[in-house]
C-alpha cells in the first residue's frame, strides 16, 4: 500500500489527470448515454471514487504524522543522550579539578610519586579537551602551552623521585593553576544552558 501511495503522490499531475478523465467518463456515460438506472449507478460509482480519493489523502496524512512523530522521538532520544554525555563530562571535569587540589597537597608534602601519577590523569583529560577543537573558543589560555608545561612537570617529578632536591616545586603550582582555569571554564560552559552538544 505504501508503494502505491508513494507512486500516486510522486506523480500527482498524472494521477490527477487520470482521476479527472475517469470521473468525466463516468459522468458522460451515466448522464448522457444511459438510463435512469445507469445514472443512479454512476452516482454510486462517483461517491465510491470520491471516497477512495479521500481515503488515499487520509492515508497520506496519517503516514506524514507517523513520520513526524518518529522524527520527534528520535530528536528526544538524541537530546537525552546529549544530556547524559554532558553530565558525564561535567562529572569528569569536577573530579579533575579536585585532583589538581590533591596534587598541590602531594607536592607540598613531598609525595612526588603520587603527585606524578595524578598529574598524568590531568594531562590526559586536558589532552582530550584539546582534541575537541571547537572548545578552544571557551578557554582563554593556550592549551598546547599548558600541556607542554604539564608534560615537563611530569618528567620533572618522575625523573627526580630518587633525588627530590632536584624537583622544581615552584614551577608546578602555576602550571596546575593554568590547567585548573581551563577545566573550570569548560565545566562552567557545559553547565550553562546555551551549550552546543556537538562540541562534546
Amino acid at each position: 500500500m505504501d508503494a502505491i501511495l508513494e507512486q500516486i503522490f510522486k506523480h500527482k499531475i498524472t494521477s490527477s489527470v487520470l482521476c479527472i478523465i475517469l470521473i468525466v467518463g463516468i459522468i458522460y456515460e451515466g448522464f448522457f448515454m444511459g438510463t435512469t438506472d445507469t445514472t443512479i449507478g454512476v452516482i454510486g460509482t462517483l461517491i465510491t471514487t470520491f471516497g477512495f480519493i479521500l481515503t488515499i489523502v487520509q492515508l497520506k496524512s496519517v503516514k506524514e504524522v507517523a513520520l513526524e512523530t518518529k522524527k520527534e522521538v528520535s530528536l528526544a532520544v538524541k537530546q537525552a543522550q546529549d544530556r547524559v554525555k554532558e553530565v558525564l563530562s561535567i562529572s569528569e571535569l569536577t573530579n579533575a579539578i579536585k585532583i589538581i587540589d590533591e596534587i598541590e597537597i602531594y607536592n607540598h608534602s613531598n609525595k612526588y610519586e603520587i603527585a606524578a601519577l595524578r598529574l598524568k590523569e590531568i594531562y590526559k583529560i586536558t589532552l582530550s579537551i584539546e582534541a575537541r577543537k571547537n572548545l578552544d573558543k571557551i578557554y582563554d589560555k593556550k592549551i598546547s602551552f599548558v600541556l607542554r608545561n604539564m608534560s615537563l612537570d611530569i618528567n620533572n617529578l618522575t625523573d627526580n623521585i630518587d633525588t627530590p632536591s632536584n624537583i622544581e616545586k615552584s614551577k608546578i603550582s602555576p602550571n596546575l593553576r593554568d590547567a585548573s582555569t581551563i577545566l573550570y571554564q569548560v565545566e562552567n560552559y557545559l553547565k550553562s544552558k546555551s551549550y552546543d552538544t556537538s562540541l562534546l
